[in-house]
């Protein structure tokens, strides 16, 4: 028994599980634990309470299999869980990647140096973008490794299936992983002086990065078509495809001026109050706030973007990195570190190795103003370029390629390097969780829970409640769902809520004799509008689109309100 632990402490695999399933636990039972963002709830909501696998974010083959997955595990979240999951095997193989180039010592000191740069902002802040982002990185170093070693068996695969479900959650951030492994293949070409030798050679040395990437390549484009093929197979999906592709693409920019493209909405109907009304997230397909105003927004914004240049995008990374680095923020902390690092690398190596920093440091640059100018999204940005150009600058290091007189004083200092390493970790940890806990963004003030609503609701099954849309995200936000993203959703959740926005209940709604909430909310006994915004705008439309010869006109009635919350029937 006692041989079978020592062959298991040594066994590099284990170790990088073992190690990394204990900074998971930490990170989760430390912070708050939240999504970083609304979309990743709605993804959760209709991927893993609805079982709909037809997704415009996340590729249909890892939607399809989560919502199945779901059918057995009814009390956790498998959307959640499996990005927590799969952020464990990405740092696990991070780990490996390290330990097995460089040894126990510094490979773990290495690893846990990262984690405590990134895990803690991943596994605090679920976000798809930061797991696509974590699962790239890793599988990209697991092919390094593989190449080094010359070794293509388990983890080579197990990088490419890494890749692969990295391209799932965001496959935009495919091309900028890939742009840094190329990066890697130049500098260590340089390093390595590959570029003097003779071509069939140097082959040889380059074949290895040809195939693995190439096949990468293809088969992540292969699948994400697929996924766009099955995703719009039909029309009903295709417009739901359509609708959630430009809905994305619009809350990326700022909202185009009404009063200066006046004269374009007024060719498509859309008055100044509809336009409003779209902002806010309403649809209505038999209006004109429909997917034809969606395209327009779309258009317009186009347009006003193309006034943009890449240099503006540059000057705003500048910008953003100087508020950060102004308010100390986690940000900030990847920033000096990376320069103390970047310093130190061109200090000990040898000139041939200089390459790496430099190219490194410009592809981080080049990446976050080509996120931010096609973009212009954080999640698109910070996560990606900043852990690929930690991972892959760590894992470029090479020992044996120290200056003379640096080696002297490693050797000089080695009896004290573990000690020092250690503190310099732990020190790194506390300020990190520090600055982490001053910058809380996503931390949601439980205090200001609309409780007695939600026994109202839940009480009353016999009525049907359509939210206003932006009422719909606060009301949400406050459900025990979104405060605990991996509790699995009861059958019961938000079965008599809809909202005013694009997906509804259209089963209750046609038992009910009604083709859409707009109709529902104004014919329909027992439905009821929870909205906490002004109402006459919603009045005017109701009156314009929906009125008849016994209904002129209708407005919003107060029955009650509720922890703040005002409950309306339509009359």
């Amino acid at each position: 028994m006692k041989k079978f632990f020592i062959k298991l402490f040594k066994n590099k695999l284990f170790v990088s599980f073992a190690v990394n399933a204990l900074i998971m636990v930490f990170c989760i039972y430390v912070s708050s634990f939240s999504y970083d963002s609304y979309k990743d709830y709605e993804n959760s909501l209709l991927i893993s309470h609805y079982h709909i696998p037809y997704n415009n974010t996340v590729n249909y083959l890892l939607a399809f299999a989560v919502s199945s997955i779901q059918y057995i595990f009814s009390t956790i979240n498998i959307f959640v869980f499996a990005q927590v999951i799969f952020g464990w095997l990405a740092f696990s193989s991070i780990t490996y990647a390290l330990t097995d180039k460089f040894g126990y010592k510094i490979g773990i000191v290495f690893s846990v140096f990262l984690n405590i740069l990134f895990a803690l902002n991943h596994y605090a802040d679920i976000a798809s973008q930061k797991t696509s982002a974590i699962m790239l990185t890793a599988g990209f170093l697991l092919m390094f490794n593989a190449i080094r070693r010359k070794r293509y068996r388990f983890m080579c695969l197990l990088g490419a299936i890494e890749i692969l479900i990295g391209s799932f959650y965001c496959f935009e951030l495919f091309f900028v992983a890939l742009a840094f492994a190329i990066v890697y293949l130049i500098a260590d070409l340089i390093a390595k002086g590959k570029y003097k030798i003779k071509f069939h050679k140097f082959m040889w040395y380059f074949r290895p990065f040809l195939i693995l990437f190439v096949l990468i390549t293809v088969l992540t484009f292969a699948l994400h078509n697929y996924s766009v093929a099955v995703n719009t197979q039909n029309d009903t999906l295709k417009g739901n495809y359509e609708y959630h592709q430009l809905t994305e693409k619009i809350a990326n920019f700022p909202y185009p001026d009404y009063s200066k493209n006046k004269e374009a909405f007024s060719n498509v109907g859309i008055t100044k109050t509809e336009y409003e009304l779209l902002k806010d997230g309403y649809y209505d397909e038999s209006t004109p706030i429909n997917l034809d105003a969606l395209k327009l927004v779309d258009s317009l914004q186009k347009q006003n973007n193309n006034l943009i240049t890449i240099w503006d995008s540059f000057v705003d990374f500048l910008s953003s990195s100087g508020v950060s680095l102004a308010s100390f923020d986690n940000d900030a902390m990847l920033i000096i570190i990376y320069i103390i690092f970047v310093t130190l690398f061109l200090v000990f190596h040898k000139k041939t190795h200089m390459f790496f920093p430099i190219l490194i440091t410009l592809q981080l640059i080049v990446s976050n103003s080509l996120l931010r100018y096609l973009f212009n999204s954080y999640y698109y940005t910070v996560y990606i370029s900043w852990i690929m150009a930690y991972c892959v600058l760590l894992y470029s290091i090479d020992f044996t390629a120290f200056k003379d007189g640096c080696n002297a004083m490693l050797k000089a200092a080695r009896k004290g390097t573990f000690f020092v390493s250690a503190m310099l970790v732990v020190t790194l940890l506390l300020v990190n969780c520090l600055v982490y806990q001053s910058h809380l963004h996503n931390n949601i003030d439980t205090k200001s829970r609309p409780s007695r609503l939600y026994v109202e609701v839940e009480r009353h099954p016999e009525r049907f409640y359509i939210l206003d849309t932006k009422t719909a995200i606060e009301y949400t936000k406050y459900s025990t769902n979104y405060v605990h993203p991996m509790w699995g959703f009861k059958s019961s959740y938000l079965s008599n809520v809809d909202s005013f926005g694009y997906m509804h209940h259209n089963s209750v709604l046609n038992k009910k004799g009604a083709d859409s909430v707009y109709r529902a909310a104004i014919s329909i006994k027992n439905v009821y509008v929870i909205d906490n915004y002004i109402t006459y705008k919603k009045e005017n439309y109701l009156k314009k689109y929906y009125s008849t010869e016994e209904n002129k006109s209708y407005f919003y009635k107060l029955e009650t309100e509720i922890d703040g919350y005002k409950i309306y029937s339509v009359v």
